[in-house]
């Protein structure tokens, strides 16, 4: 069967540096950051006071009062994301077949919120003090049905939740179901609601950054929990082309792989990373010369970037010194499930516009993190070809490679 291109027509994101892909994309070239002390709950018992959290976010601009009850925060980050990316594809989706639109979303923490909420009311005042809202919220699967149901979308309605790689791979599985001609339309994407359950979880496993996200430097101590959404618009080329529809980037290979080493600890060989990178090389027919720019995983954490790093030398050999490699998380913070989504958007903004966003606050570099990181200032480059990559808990590691469209 000869598979269908596959394109990206629609961008809707959410991050703490910005809402909608134009304040997004001005904040991350100027290499701003989204990091503060956290608000939403008493963090001073942890060992970071830090998270990037989306205080100018506002349900009611996105959704019908009447129903933002009815959805956990990360539902309403996941739906206003779709709005969003729908509204930017200028698609009419009352002249599509819903029955070939599907939606596909990853998350990591989910609906942790409202699971809190109903937990401590169990605790304190008992089982039938508990709202009946409160439990139907917490359904993961509400984060992907929430956004079919608004829209009336009769294909496929997926989570995805291979931990922090689960909004990677939300893009992939979208790009499959497209190319091998199950679905027409994809609403694939990945939404994060910063947590107190989640930043606990984190400090337990002595992850978190205490001063601030510092991909790739000497210094780097840990990732700092954040919050954010993104939902990208993925069509056939034939369908988008029909529609007359704008086109900023083509998706030409996914590759996966699993680390089977460790639940929480990267495999530092690299060697796991360096099979999905070579998958997703592989599934697009592209040399690793052809590469313009990659970006990286980045949490901040000390294994993560040793363990990406040697699995891009062990992928580019000498040409890994070649390629701009840059964090957007050193600005964004984790989004878990979501960064993989939020970076996919950014891949896509990097092929329109020629420029790399930086990696900020590098400033000690790393003899064991030797390539080129982008450093704390973006880079106007001409770029035709970026690979996009996610390692997750588990050893879960997803690659993506986004191409420059051209109609050939």
């Amino acid at each position: 069967m000869e598979k269908r291109r596959v394109v990206i027509t629609g961008l809707g994101v959410i991050t703490p540096i910005g809402i909608g892909k134009d304040a997004f994309w001005s904040a991350l070239i100027r290499g701003c950051s989204g990091i503060k002390e956290i608000q939403t709950f008493d963090a001073s018992v942890y060992s970071s006071k830090l998270g990037g959290e989306m205080l100018e976010f506002h349900p009611e601009e996105f959704i019908d009062k009447e129903k933002i009850n009815c959805l956990d925060r990360v539902c309403q980050l996941g739906l206003s994301a779709a709005k969003l990316a729908i509204v930017d594809s200028l698609l009419d989706l009352e002249k599509e077949v819903k029955q070939k639109i599907g939606v596909i979303m990853g998350t990591t923490t989910s609906t942790f919120n409202s699971f809190a909420k109903y937990h401590k009311t169990w605790l304190s005042k008992g089982i039938s003090e508990v709202d009946l809202q409160d439990v139907k919220n917490y359904r993961s699967e509400t984060i992907p049905n929430s956004i079919s149901y608004e829209f009336g979308l009769e294909g496929v309605s997926v989570l995805i939740a291979t931990a922090c790689a689960a909004g990677t791979y939300a893009v992939g599985e979208g790009f499959d179901l497209i190319r091998y001609a199950d679905a027409d339309i994809m609403l694939v994407g990945g939404a994060e609601a910063i947590s107190e359950l989640a930043h606990c979880g984190f400090n337990s496993v002595r992850s978190l950054a205490k001063i601030q996200c510092r991909p790739f430097d000497r210094r780097r101590d840990g990732l700092i929990v954040s919050e954010g959404s993104a939902v990208l618009v993925l069509e056939a080329l034939e369908h988008a082309l029909k529609r007359k529809a704008n086109i900023y980037a083509e998706i030409v290979g996914y590759g996966l792989s699993c680390d089977a080493n460790h639940m929480t600890a990267p495999d530092v060989s690299g060697d796991s990373a360096a099979l999905s990178i070579q998958m997703a090389l592989a599934d697009a027919e592209i040399y690793s010369n052809e590469v313009d720019y990659i970006n990286a995983h980045g949490t901040g954490t000390p294994l993560n970037e040793k363990m990406e790093t040697n699995g891009i030398k062990k992928v580019f050999g000498s040409y890994a010194y070649k390629i701009p490699v840059s964090s957007i998380k050193s600005m964004i913070g984790h989004t878990f499930g979501a960064s993989g989504a939020i970076e996919a958007v950014t891949c896509s903004l990097v092929l329109v516009n020629d420029i790399i966003p930086p990696t900020i606050n590098y400033e000690e570099p790393d003899p064991e993190c030797d390539l080129d990181y982008v450093p704390n200032v973006a880079r106007k480059k001409e770029v035709n070809i970026v690979l996009s990559n996610s390692f997750a808990f588990g050893g879960n590691n997803a690659t993506l490679i986004f191409r420059k469209y051209k109609q050939f």
